[in-house]
């Protein structure tokens, strides 16, 4: 199975502005992480504190969810996409091999 990672927030996003349709094929399927960063709505009035969560608490969360997929799929992920402003993303999946 395919599996996109998102936060709650942004798969709202998907389905309603990028045309993602809502059933998706049974190979392919998101996993979300809590909304630990500021909504899309308010992180404008703390621009500095939006950048702070997306290096430190958006990538504990991202762990977090690795963590419990290798737990309930017995297999880590074949492959991890992240922006190139997320420079913890290659440090999360070298610690995963």
């Amino acid at each position: 199975m395919q599996r996109g990672v998102t936060n709650r927030d942004y798969k709202g996003f998907l389905h309603q502005c990028a045309g993602v349709p809502a059933a998706l094929p049974d190979r392919v399927g998101f996993a979300t992480i809590p909304n630990v960063i500021p909504s899309e709505h308010d992180r404008g009035a703390d621009h500095i504190g939006f950048i702070v969560a997306v290096h430190t608490r958006m990538a504990a969360a991202v762990e977090r969810l690795l963590d419990r997929l290798l737990l309930e799929r017995k297999r880590r992920p074949d492959a991890i996409v992240a922006s190139t402003y997320l420079a913890w993303g290659v440090a999360v999946g070298a610690c995963r091999g």
